[in-house]
């Protein structure tokens, strides 16, 4: 099967600069992920998973969306509670799909345990709860890690287990898994389909890996030009609703 992938890209949205000192947030980004993946149950048959690239711009637009639809330029203590359910419900939705995979990535933040005083790395994502809220959604959680492999070449690889500040890895569905593996989600799912969430830093190999899911992803993108880290063929659309229309003609 020929791993391809829907690059849904959010990014090409015309931004314009707000003249004003104050920030203005927008709503029409986020509604328009909401829309696209609402159109997802009508097209199950025509793509075999899910990917949200990444999680700290759907978190700002989750925010922005909320405190747009109140009519406010600022952010409101409780604006924070009601984007955290929509954040949810948008990652929710995506996982609702019984017979399709689901991937998350994300970057990764320092901050201090407030129970023990110690550091420790968690997904990066706005507030206190959230971080670590994340990864409960998931039934894998790995980190992408490069080396250097014996012939001087740069080797991309999966941390599948708790290490050093990063304590929230790990797999529900595998005990088996060395503490390094290749990352393919075919090998990985053998046939079956699960859900994951890639954390690691910048050019560590967390789009690559989409590109590693079998079959046709669909890829809401909203990082800029990330999907260019994919080797697998993909096109590009600024809507998935769009797309499916056109597939009808």
């Amino acid at each position: 099967m020929e791993n391809k992938v829907i690059v849904v890209d959010y990014t090409t949205t015309q931004q314009k600069v707000e003249v004003s000192h104050l920030a203005s947030p927008s709503k029409d980004r986020c509604m328009a992920l909401i829309l696209d993946i609402n159109s997802l149950e009508e097209h199950k048959g025509e793509f075999n998973n899910i990917s949200l690239d990444s999680l700290y711009p759907l978190g700002i637009e989750a925010l922005d969306f909320v405190v747009s639809m109140n009519g406010r330029r600022d952010t409101q203590i409780q604006d924070y509670k009601i984007a955290i359910q929509k954040l949810c419900n948008i990652i929710n939705a995506c996982l609702s799909f019984e017979d399709k995979g689901c991937v998350l990535t994300a970057h990764l933040q320092s901050e201090k345990d407030e129970v023990t005083g110690r550091g420790r790395m968690s997904p990066n994502v706005w507030g206190k709860d959230l971080p670590s809220l994340i990864p409960k959604m998931f039934a894998d959680t790995f980190q992408t890690v490069v080396q250097t492999n014996a012939k001087g070449g740069v080797e991309y690889l999966w941390l599948t287990k708790p290490e050093g500040l990063v304590g929230f890895l790990g797999s529900r569905v595998r005990d088996d898994l060395p503490r390094l593996v290749e990352p393919d989600f075919g090998k990985l799912w053998d046939g079956k389909t699960s859900s994951a969430l890639i954390v690691g830093e910048s050019h560590t190999g967390k789009t690559r890996s989409i590109g590693t899911l079998p079959g046709i992803t669909v890829l809401f993108n909203l990082e800029p030009k990330g999907y260019q880290s994919l080797r697998v063929p993909y096109e590009i659309t600024s809507s998935l609703r769009k797309y499916w229309e056109e597939k009808k003609k």
